[in-house]
């Protein structure tokens, strides 16, 4: 991905999960870059601040930042750093949905749709990391994502994939007990039922599913 405009947004339904892939195809394809990244739930005026302190840095970098959300207020903030970015900066921002952004927003912004095989992947990277790891940093991945994500049909739908691509990897592994297999696919039948637990569901897998 070669960065022509000043300023992107990205849309992506896994934008955390995306961050490790664009820093090393950046690293890759604009290597006189140096790549900043930031995890930040929802971005608030107090952050605007903050990331505009890096784009006038004397030497050429991508601020990248992984966000469910960009409040009003801080919409409102971040057209100044739009409309006069850094000369060496490049400022990118991955989301998962762009429809309650300002029309100003949109207009100083080239958007990017991320999709298809490579979205794919980054869910099943994931959950190998999920499936690998210890109860307790499962609850704290699920913890995470609950506070960092509202209970809406977007999350639920992202939480889905999430599920089918931990069920297509277990099906892989041999000597997974057929309870396992039944206890994903319920989860992924009811995960997008809005009467439906999200935390109980998902720690009800981090607690059963044993480490492979």
């Amino acid at each position: 991905m070669q960065l022509t405009h000043h300023s992107y947004i990205v849309v992506s339904d896994t934008p955390d999960a995306l961050v490790p892939v664009l820093t090393a195809e950046f690293k890759i394809s604009m290597p006189e870059y140096n790549v900043v990244p930031f995890l930040i739930p929802r971005v608030t005026i107090d952050d605007v601040r903050m990331l505009s302190e890096y784009t006038y840095g004397s030497a050429p970098q991508i601020v990248l930042v992984s966000t469910g959300d960009i409040l009003h207020e801080a919409q409102q903030a971040l057209l100044k750093t739009l409309e006069e970015p850094g000369a060496q900066t490049k400022i990118v921002f991955i989301m998962p949905h762009v429809a309650h952004l300002l029309p100003t927003i949109m207009s100083r912004v080239e958007l990017v749709h991320y999709e298809g095989e490579d979205s794919d992947s980054i869910y099943k990277i994931e959950m190998q990391k999920f499936l690998a790891s210890d109860v307790p940093t499962r609850l704290k991945w699920v913890e995470k994502f609950i506070k960092d994500h509202e209970d809406h049909d977007t999350t639920r739908s992202i939480l889905k994939r999430y599920i089918d691509a931990l069920t297509e990897i277990v099906l892989n592994k041999k000597g997974v007990p057929s309870t396992i297999l039944a206890d994903l696919q319920y989860a992924s039948a009811n995960i997008l039922t809005r009467g439906s637990s999200i935390k109980m569901l998902l720690e009800h897998i981090a607690i059963t599913l044993p480490i492979l």
